[in-house]
């Protein structure tokens, strides 16, 4: 229970709660398929946010939400460089052209999809805490 209130507590401001769970979700539109989780919860240490709310915004990329992510992301990149998707002769040139073109298209989305996640957080948070505390005021305020 003390690791839980500790996860919860920890750099729980709007704007920090709102940069953690953006690392997150950057982390987890990334190809690092099977490593977001641990990166994402690396970057948050490292970086003194929120550890709970990297590991969250890291699921972003859950099931068949990652499939969409993937492709979106390789379809831009693909536009981007001027490479027609699955038409490479071989599969060496496939991976090399499509790789390439996955981490450019996150490059792209990745960005996009963190502040996104960031702004909603930072209202959502900021929204909260004033319910709390108003709430907070009004009980201790209220004849007893």
């Amino acid at each position: 229970m003390a690791l839980l209130r500790r996860a919860v507590s920890e750099a729980s401001s709007p704007p920090l709660l709102a940069a953690s769970v953006a690392v997150g979700v950057l982390v987890g539109s990334s190809p690092l398929i099977g490593l977001h989780t641990a990166v994402a919860l690396a970057a948050s240490s490292a970086l003194r946010l929120n550890r709970l709310g990297a590991f969250i915004g890291s699921n972003v990329s859950f099931g068949p939400l990652v499939a969409v992510i993937a492709w979106a992301e390789v379809r831009l990149g693909c536009g981007v460089l001027d490479v027609t998707p699955l038409a490479s002769a071989d599969r060496l040139t496939f991976a090399r052209d499509h790789l390439a073109a996955w981490w450019l298209g996150y490059a792209l989305i990745g960005p996009a999809l963190a502040a996104v996640a960031a702004v909603a957080i930072w209202i959502g948070a900021t929204a909260w805490r004033r319910r709390g505390l108003n709430s907070g005021s009004a009980r201790t305020s209220a004849p007893g």
